[in-house]
């Protein structure tokens, strides 16, 4: 037992180092591109230098004021980093912005390796996989998250939508953590409340129509926070209804262009694929999975990608129907782990 509780602690010690060096290029390549703003992006660095009370600082508006909990871990390293690299030929920055990038970029970093290992942690250890398609699923993490905005602060979000699915089964921290999620990304409680959906279609058991008002419930409070409590300007088009249409027209003519097929187009096509085993019309978790995927649960991913279109968010279609790729990643690599026609040691 005790050489085995040894083994688990090397692999995994394993497991992250290879993970993180594999990841390194990644935490400098979303700095450097920040640094020189050769990308458009988010103004979460202003949020975080504001919160430090630097004339510099501002509140960046609607949606991205509300989402203060998804910088507290970027805004935690800043207050303890001595200093950030600097670039060849980058001028025209102040230390305090710089600082504020890295520590974006470190903590995006921090959280793709936590996920990867999560990833294969619930593959290996709890789903009992083969190491090698746990691996797999590991480094598909760095891969996938590529089409995410990784230099901003997409990889917490992530994930953090991850962690509540993880512990879905555990009613009173899945609750803490949804209605904290709501600080996160607004992703987070309406992505659970168009699973909770889909799985009333199968049971309706008084968990999970508790589940399912307390993910309504949760996208209701942000909707208060957002119109009533605290407005703020930015992005209306978002919660008005007369404006889906029109949006839907222009985003629908972005997919069309070449920018369009890739940023958009191909981002979906790869979730889908994740959820491939699911249009078996069998589930394709075991009964050690920590959350149910059914059939009806593909709707998701169909849900994200209308409610995208209609609140115009362009080119970021693609990368909002991404966030979902870690609740079908375990999924797929387990369906392939167990599936006959994938095993590389049959007969």
């Amino acid at each position: 037992m005790e050489q085995s509780k040894y083994f688990q602690v090397k692999l995994n010690v394993i497991i992250i180092a290879i993970i993180a060096l594999l990841g390194l290029p990644e935490l400098f390549d979303s700095y450097r591109q920040n640094a020189f703003n050769t990308i458009p992006k988010d103004p979460y660095e202003f949020y975080m230098l504001h919160l430090e009370g630097d004339p510099n600082g501002f509140l960046p508006g609607s949606p991205f004021t509300y989402r203060v909990f998804s910088i507290i871990p970027a805004y935690a390293i800043y207050k303890i980093l001595p200093f950030a690299p600097i670039f060849t030929h980058l001028e025209g920055h102040s230390p305090n912005y710089l600082e504020a990038l890295f520590a974006i970029s470190i903590s995006n970093y921090i959280a793709t390796l936590a996920l990867a290992w999560l990833v294969f942690h619930l593959l290996y250890n709890r789903l009992k996989v083969r190491l090698s398609s746990a691996c797999i699923a590991a480094l598909s993490v760095l891969l996938l998250m590529g089409y995410t905005a990784y230099y901003m602060v997409d990889p917490i979000v992530i994930l953090y939508l991850f962690c509540c699915f993880y512990y879905y089964q555990k009613a009173i921290l899945w609750t803490f953590l949804l209605l904290i999620g709501v600080g996160v990304n607004e992703k987070i409680p309406l992505i659970f409340a168009l699973y909770t959906t889909a799985s009333l279609l199968y049971n309706r058991n008084i968990g999970d129509w508790v589940r399912f008002g307390i993910s309504v419930f949760a996208c209701l409070l942000y909707l208060w926070i957002r119109v009533y409590a605290f407005p703020m300007a930015g992005y209306e088009n978002q919660v008005n209804l007369a404006s889906y249409w029109g949006g839907f027209l222009n985003t629908l003519a972005l997919t069309l262009s070449f920018k369009g097929m890739y940023q958009i187009i191909l981002p979906i096509l790869i979730t889908i694929l994740l959820a491939w085993p699911l249009f078996t019309g069998k589930s394709s978790t075991g009964k050690e999975f920590p959350y149910s995927l059914k059939t009806a649960h593909i709707g998701i991913i169909f849900a994200m990608i209308l409610i995208a279109y209609v609140t115009n968010v362009e080119y970021n279609v693609g990368r909002n129907v991404m966030h979902l790729f870690p609740v079908f990643l375990p999924g797929f690599i387990y369906y392939l782990d167990k599936s006959v026609a994938f095993r590389t040691d049959r007969p």
